[in-house]
């Protein structure tokens, strides 16, 4: 029984409607969600992973109930994600403790929206079922059909909800200031002038027309007021003024500008983070006279006409960005945790190198060379600023394959010290810890914006690497020789 189960869902996730599932969601999140954002590309992706997310949950199951169980496992295969899916996306509490459940056992952050429109994806839940009825418990031609179960998984642990840009657009009417958020589409309500908002009901129709325009860092976005004055935007820069039809500007205001590194945090944090340099869109409010500009993540900026000051204010979760000293070095950490663990993974390679020179076998060259070509190669994918696909795979794979890795190498170094005592054990290790650090540190020097680009912080880690593997190895074939040369003296 447990085996047809099985061959039942290998056969399933190779049915055509399963992998024609499995494109829509790679395609949907890959590329319509940052070409095309909207409401439907948000729902593209729950569409494919409600025809999939059932087999999965039959899999799983099926490796854990027992035997006299095992006929309950299609139903609840079915039934399970419609509970969790259900309630997750129309309970804030069990929303909450579902994302948190997910925190605590995945080692990598995932993106779980309370939105029931969501639901809506479940009208193409027969279509799974009806998939389950067409195949069979025959064993599977290939092998390795089994590859497809974990491609399933990596596929549904990507990005679940199209970009989330923030606040994107102001209107004004004859009842006030209307602002409004573009996955969400929730909509906003102010009646002084957008110092104030009010969260409006969730089918509360905006009063205009709303299409996103994002604007380049460094664009210039004019806007004339009331009383014919010039204001000029510059993307992520500054904002200007101007009486004279703008013959002559007077800057009134620099414009926040996220790090790299901040902008990889806030990606971690929520998935769908995607920070638009505003103004995304500009009005200016005819009762009060105010400018109010839509700053997407960083929520609204108002410039209040009765006193010519800048506020920003704050529209739920979309406030002006902290930078990631404001938000305690502890943040530093967890965006570079990564690259924390691969420093810790080197500079036990490297004590493998080192004592290659008085414990070498072919096998342990070998060890040797695999640990180094994975630890770059696994680098090379930058998991700090990979996107949701990269970082999850190299959290569920690439990590974990070279902490084992790295505890292999580590026990036959200390196994190979007590066979054949050397003095000079305690140097490499002293070494490996100084590589360890001195790559975090350079990690974290990018973290604090000290190094603008990741790149910068690769390049310099992989030259700091190379020196040590090269300069490390020379140093201890020499403490060898002469030990060798000491030990021959009588």
């Amino acid at each position: 029984m447990r085996e047809e189960l099985k061959n039942r869902v290998f056969n399933g996730l190779f049915h055509p409607v399963s992998l024609l599932a499995i494109v829509l969601v790679v395609l949907n999140d890959g590329w319509l969600k940052t070409t095309y954002p909207s409401w439907w590309t948000g729902k593209l992706s729950d569409v494919g992973m409600v025809v999939l997310i059932p087999w999965i949950t039959i899999f799983f199951l099926t490796l854990v109930f027992p035997k006299r169980w095992l006929r309950i496992v299609p139903v609840l295969g079915f039934s399970l994600p419609v509970i969790v899916f259900g309630l997750g996306k129309t309970l804030p509490l069990i929303n909450s403790l579902v994302y948190q459940t997910m925190a605590v056992i995945l080692p990598f952050r995932i993106h779980f929206v309370l939105d029931p429109s969501d639901l809506l994806s479940f009208l193409f839940l027969p279509i799974s079922v009806y998939v389950w009825r067409q195949t069979t418990a025959t064993a599977p031609l290939r092998s390795w059909r089994w590859l497809l179960v974990p491609v399933v998984c990596l596929v549904g642990l990507g990005d679940a909800a199209a970009p989330e840009y923030g606040i994107v657009c102001v209107t004004s009417d004859q009842d006030g200031t209307w602002a409004k958020s573009m996955y969400f589409e929730q909509v906003y309500f102010s009646k002084d002038g957008g110092l104030n908002w009010v969260e409006q009901p969730y089918d509360t129709n905006y009063p205009a027309d709303c299409e996103f325009g994002s604007t380049g860092m460094g664009e210039v976005t004019l806007f004339t007021d009331q009383e014919n004055n010039q204001w000029r935007f510059t993307s992520g820069e500054s904002i200007a003024f101007s009486e004279d039809g703008g013959k002559n500007w007077q800057q009134v205001l620099n414009l926040n500008q996220l790090s790299q590194a901040e902008l990889a945090f806030r990606h971690q944090q929520q998935s769908n983070f995607e920070f638009v340099h505003g103004p995304l869109d500009i009005i200016q409010d005819p009762a009060t006279g105010n400018l109010i500009a839509a700053m997407g993540q960083e929520g609204i900026l108002v410039h209040r006409a009765s006193d010519g000051l800048w506020v920003w204010v704050a529209l739920g979760d979309y406030a002006p960005q902290t930078s990631l000293l404001e938000a305690g070095f502890g943040s530093v950490v967890q965006l570079l945790l990564a690259e924390i663990l691969l420093a810790v993974f080197f500079g036990i390679f490297l004590i493998s190198l080192f004592n290659l020179t008085s414990n070498r076998r072919w096998w342990r060259i070998v060890k040797v060379v695999l640990a180094f070509l994975g630890w770059s190669a696994i680098l090379l994918f930058s998991p700090a600023v990979a996107d949701a696909y990269v970082r999850s795979s190299l959290w569920v794979i690439g990590i974990p394959v070279a902490g084992v890795w790295a505890l292999v190498c580590l026990v036959d170094d200390i196994v190979s010290w007590i066979k054949n005592p050397k003095s000079n054990w305690l140097w490499m290790v002293v070494m490996g810890l100084a590589a360890s650090v001195l790559i975090i540190v350079i990690f974290v020097l990018w973290g604090l914006n000290v190094l603008f680009l990741y790149s910068t912080a690769l390049v310099f880690v992989f030259l700091l690497s190379l020196i040590m593997a090269i300069g490390g190895t020379i140093w201890a074939q020499t403490r060898n020789r002469v030990e060798e040369e000491n030990y021959a003296q009588p």
